[in-house]
């Protein structure tokens, strides 16, 4: 398996926003998760890349993103992305 040296978010980062969650408000969680999102957009993007070069597999791809297959099968193709790498 390759190695991926995936950026990682600062242990510091993820307890900040864990705490900012749990404190908020619903206005100001939806921002957190909209924050959230964009991290697993950019993610997803970086984890296709590899997929597609053929460096990971599928599965791994969707284990990474810590959804299922059929979750990430549903992702790729809500985007118009290819789910195989041939």
């Amino acid at each position: 398996m390759a190695d991926l040296n995936l950026k990682r978010p600062e242990p510091g980062v993820v307890n900040l926003l864990k705490a900012k969650y749990k404190e908020a408000q619903d206005d100001d969680q939806e921002g957190l998760l909209e924050l959230a999102a964009i991290g697993f957009e950019s993610r997803l993007i970086e984890l296709y890349d590899l997929f597609q070069r053929g460096e990971i597999s599928f599965e791994h791809l969707a284990e990474l993103l810590k959804i299922n297959v059929w979750e990430a099968e549903n992702l790729l193709e809500m985007r118009g992305l290819k789910s195989t790498n041939l």
